[in-house]
């Protein structure tokens, strides 16, 4: 009898810890769902923010467009003009505009959702822009979600193409990330590209295939690598140039007959970590761009080119001679 009562004793024992664990993984269960429905409401808050931040951009824009014009034109004042609008998800959102295009200007509008958010945004807001050059990338929000759909790439496409019919349109693909399988990201890439076969005029990019050093995490690029990857990449693609751009001193400044049209060129020594193999190529460059801008002023050239004209080494090697 007595081994029965302390069996029924520690039978007891284990309904009173799990009646304890029940009530624990209450608690939890009601305290994982106040965190949810915080993360929720700062969503909701979030998106929001982003929606005046964008409609204050815009506002700036337009004040910047109307600057000098007389109150009763306001109504006529057209649209943004632009070499470049980005319309992208959170990746291509920190591209610095007046870093993209120095000589030009680059408008960025951060699209927070998917295909069918991008569609709404150009049907509502696409007569504002006048670019020469559309950049879009979405699809990520999608995989996040229900997946990339067939219909909604060829409507946001066909609005696309009629808001801006005098435009070139580039369509990057979703870029590989951490935290979403490679093959679901190129299946839905697959779908994309075939989509944009439709469209004469819109111009596929390659993908861009960051490698494991430019994540600063699971999903963004690092600044030290991932960023000036990606925006050399796209700079090839729109044909954009990814050399810096010549300084001018003009003649009116300085009073004398020509411009003068400054460049600054810097070669890494040879054993050095940023040197370019292809030197060669480099140097063609710069020859191409002193003949192009000879005929509309004088040159000056002006920098570290790593000069080294002789075939004999250029440090004293070890040798039986001590002095």
């Amino acid at each position: 009898m007595s081994q029965w009562k302390s069996f029924d004793d520690k039978v007891k024992h284990c309904n009173g810890s799990l009646d304890s664990l029940h009530i624990k993984t209450n608690v939890l269960d009601t305290q994982i769902k106040q965190v949810i429905s915080k993360q929720t409401d700062q969503s909701a808050s979030i998106e929001s923010r982003s929606s005046i931040v964008t409609s204050l951009q815009d506002r700036v824009e337009e004040l910047e467009n109307n600057r000098g014009i007389p109150n009763n034109n306001l109504s006529q004042v057209s649209k943004t003009k632009c070499d470049v609008l980005i319309l992208g998800d959170s990746i291509l959102r920190r591209i610095q505009p007046k870093r993209f295009t120095p000589q030009g200007k680059t408008v960025v509008r951060f699209i927070r959702g998917g295909a069918k958010t991008c569609t709404s945004f150009v049907k509502k807001n696409g007569q504002r822009f006048e670019p020469k050059n559309i950049l879009i990338h979405i699809g990520t929000r999608d995989l996040q979600g229900e997946g990339v759909k067939e219909d909604e790439f060829p409507q946001l496409f066909d609005q696309c193409t009629k808001t801006w019919n005098n435009s070139s349109i580039y369509v990057l693909p979703i870029i590989s990330r951490k935290d979403i399988h490679d093959d679901i990201v190129n299946q839905a890439n697959n779908t994309i590209e075939l989509v944009c076969d439709l469209y004469p005029s819109i111009h596929k990019i390659e993908p861009f295939e960051p490698s494991y050093d430019m994540f600063h995490d699971d999903v963004y690029l690092n600044y030290g690598k991932g960023l000036p990857a990606i925006v050399k990449h796209l700079k090839i693609a729109l044909n954009i140039s990814i050399h810096k751009q010549h300084q001018t001193t003009t003649k009116s400044k300085t009073g004398i007959s020509r411009d003068v049209f400054v460049a600054v060129v810097n070669v890494s020594p040879e054993y050095s970590s940023h040197n370019n193999n292809d030197i060669e190529s480099k140097y063609s460059i710069v020859l191409s761009e002193v003949e192009k801008y000879s005929s509309l002023g004088d040159i000056i050239i002006q920098g570290d080119f790593y000069a080294y004209t002789n075939t004999q080494l250029d440090f004293i090697e070890f040798d039986n001679v001590t002095g």
